[in-house]
C-alpha cells in the first residue's frame, strides 16, 4: 500500500515536486536569480552569533518566499515559528551551525512528496541539518534531511508487539518505497 499520495493537508494540491524542483539549487556560489542584497554571500564563523542566525533565517524565507504560495497559511505560520525558535540567540550554543539552507531545501521537498497531515516537530542538528520527527504512541521517525535529497531515517516501529527498528540512508526519490512496509500511515495521518 502506498500512502504517500494520499497525504495531503497542509499542503496544497496544486504543488508537486516536479514543480519545486524546478527552483533553483544552491551550489557554491549561488546564481544571480538567487542573490538577495541584504543576506551575506557566505557565513563567517567570525560573526557575532546573532548576526548569523538572523542571516541564516532571512536566507531560508527568501528561499521558501519561491514556494510558499503551495503551501497552506496555517503550516507556513507553524514552519517559521520553529525555525524562529530553532535559531533564537538567547538559546544558542556558539559551537551549533545555523539551519544549512541544503539541508533545508530537502526538507521542503521531502513534505511536498509526503504531504503529510501531521506536520513534524522540528530540531537541528549540530552540523546544521534540519531534523523532522514524528512520535505516534511508541513508534517513532525521526528523519535527518542533508542536502542534496539525501536522508538519514531512524525509526522504530511496533507491528504486533515487535518492533522493528532500523537506521536507513536513502533519496527523496525512494522515501515511500523504503517507509512503505512499516505502513507509515501511522506517523503521517492525523489520528
Amino acid at each position: 500500500m502506498n500512502v504517500m499520495p494520499s497525504l495531503s493537508r497542509g499542503i496544497s494540491g496544486e504543488a508537486d515536486y516536479d514543480t519545486y524542483a524546478s527552483v533553483p539549487a544552491r551550489s557554491g556560489q549561488p546564481s544571480s536569480n538567487e542573490r538577495s542584497h541584504f543576506i551575506p554571500e557566505t557565513f563567517s564563523e567570525t560573526r557575532p552569533t546573532e548576526e548569523r542566525l538572523f542571516s541564516a533565517l532571512a536566507e531560508m524565507k527568501v528561499f521558501f518566499s519561491q514556494v510558499a504560495m503551495h503551501m497552506d497559511r496555517e503550516w507556513r505560520n507553524r514552519l517559521f515559528l520553529q525555525l524562529d525558535r530553532l535559531h533564537d540567540p538567547e538559546e544558542w550554543d556558539t559551537a551549533d551551525d545555523p539551519v544549512e539552507i541544503g539541508s533545508f531545501r530537502t526538507f521542503l521537498r521531502m513534505m511536498f512528496l509526503l504531504k503529510p497531515e501531521r506536520p513534524p516537530g522540528l530540531a537541528l542538528a549540530n552540523d546544521g541539518h534540519l531534523l523532522a520527527h514524528w512520535i505516534s504512541g511508541r513508534d517513532r521517525l525521526t528523519i535527518e534531511c542533508l542536502s542534496d535529497d539525501r536522508l538519514k531515517i531512524v525509526f522504530t516501529r511496533w507491528l504486533e508487539e515487535t518492533p522493528d527498528r532500523g537506521a536507513i540512508m536513502t533519496t527523496i526519490d525512494r522515501l515511500d518505497r523504503t517507509l512503505d512496509p512499516y505502513d507509515p500511515s501511522c506517523w503521517f495521518e492525523a489520528h
